[in-house]
């Protein structure tokens, strides 16, 4: 996330990459580029291993999504969840 802040503030343009893997808490990254007054999105996905509502195998993936925004006077704006559920 910080190579692509800088390279962002470099280029101003939007910047992504591909091949990443496990990262945790996607708020944390969205998150780092609020120090620097950017809008900050992580989101990623995995291997199919959801079973969907009703099914008999795997055909879902879990994509966690978060999206951090700066705010002039109040405190920054944070989105983060996830595209799957569990049912207890």
């Amino acid at each position: 996330m910080q190579i692509a802040i800088e390279k962002a503030r470099k280029w101003r343009r939007m910047v992504t990459i591909q091949n990443g893997r496990h990262l945790s808490m996607a708020s944390y990254h969205a998150m780092l580029a609020l120090k620097h007054d950017m809008i900050g999105m992580c989101m990623t996905s995995t291997m199919p291993f959801m079973i969907p509502t009703f099914g008999a195998s795997r055909g879902w993936a879990q994509i966690p999504i978060a999206v951090a925004a700066p705010a002039d006077r109040e405190a920054p704006i944070c989105y983060d969840a996830a595209t799957t559920v569990v049912d207890e």
